[in-house]
C-alpha cells in the first residue's frame, strides 16, 4: 500500500479527497498545515502529496518547492489543488515542479484520473508487469512477439 498525504486546511476537502482515494491502494494521512506536512513528508516519504496552495502557515508553493528540491523525495509526486485560476499562479506551480494542478471545485473522477496519471510510471518499473501487455500474436501482422 502506497502512502498519500492530503494537505488542506479545509477538512471537508480532505474528507472528499480521502473518500475518493479510499480503494485500499493508499495509506491516507492528512495535514491541515504546511509545516507539519513537511515533517511528515521528510519522515515518511509518501508516494503522493495532494496539496492546497492556501495553507495557514506556509504556502503550498513553498511546500512543493521544498519537496521537489530534495533529491531524497524524487519519487514523491505532488498534485496541487487550487481555487485560483490566475495564469501566473498556475505557472508558479509548474515552476516549482508540481506534477499536476487541479482546480477547485473538482470532480472526484478527474482527481482519480490525475492520481493515476502521475503515479502510474512507478507501477510499471517491474518488467514482469509488462508481460500481460504482450499479445499472443500481433493483431496487424499475425506474428507472435515470442518468435
Amino acid at each position: 500500500m502506497e502512502k498519500v498525504l492530503l494537505v488542506d486546511d479545509d477538512s471537508w476537502i480532505r474528507q472528499l479527497v480521502a473518500t475518493t482515494l479510499n480503494d485500499g491502494q493508499w495509506a491516507i494521512s492528512e495535514s491541515a498545515a504546511g509545516l507539519p506536512a513537511l515533517d511528515f513528508i521528510h519522515r515518511e516519504h509518501p508516494r503522493l502529496v495532494i496539496l492546497d496552495l492556501g495553507l495557514p502557515d506556509i504556502s503550498g508553493l513553498e511546500v512543493c518547492r521544498q519537496v521537489k528540491g530534495d533529491p531524497r523525495l524524487r519519487d514523491t509526486m505532488v498534485i496541487i489543488l487550487t481555487a485560483n485560476t490566475d495564469t501566473r499562479e498556475l505557472a508558479a506551480c509548474q515552476a516549482v515542479g508540481a506534477d499536476a494542478i487541479l482546480n477547485k471545485p473538482f470532480s472526484p473522477l478527474r482527481l482519480l484520473t490525475l492520481v493515476e496519471s502521475v503515479t502510474l510510471p512507478s507501477s510499471l518499473d517491474d518488467d514482469s508487469r509488462y508481460q500481460p501487455l504482450l499479445a499472443e500474436a500481433d493483431l496487424l501482422t499475425g506474428i507472435s512477439p515470442r518468435q
